[in-house]
């Protein structure tokens, strides 16, 4: 068994994500079935509107493709950030000092 360079694994890592986004994308496309161009759907759907719509519009898109990515057995890269367990978290460091003056104007 020979020892890999960890930066060739983690660029190879970050080319497999972005193929899955890629073909995330397209297979959400497929599945949501963008209307012919230039029909009454597709004026619909693409003339300006209002922010709720577009809101609701790409919950409905991030649905699909969460759904595909877990149909797959794969994370979806996109999707929320996983965070570490609070246990893991260090706590921020309290400072102690002395109490700043409340007339003192800050420079920063």
């Amino acid at each position: 068994m020979t020892l890999t360079d960890d930066a060739a694994i983690a660029d190879a890592a970050h080319v497999l994500r972005e193929k899955i986004d890629i073909l995330l994308d397209r297979l959400t496309d497929v599945v949501l079935g963008p209307p012919t161009p230039g029909s009454a759907q597709w004026r619909n759907l693409f003339q300006v509107s209002g922010d709720l719509t577009r809101m609701a519009r790409g919950m409905r898109r991030a649905d699909v493709r969460a759904l595909i990515a877990a149909h797959a057995g794969v994370a979806d890269p996109a999707g929320a950030p996983q965070h570490p367990p609070a246990s893991a978290v260090p706590a921020p460091r309290r400072r102690r000092g002395r109490r700043a003056d409340p007339a003192q104007l800050s420079i920063f």
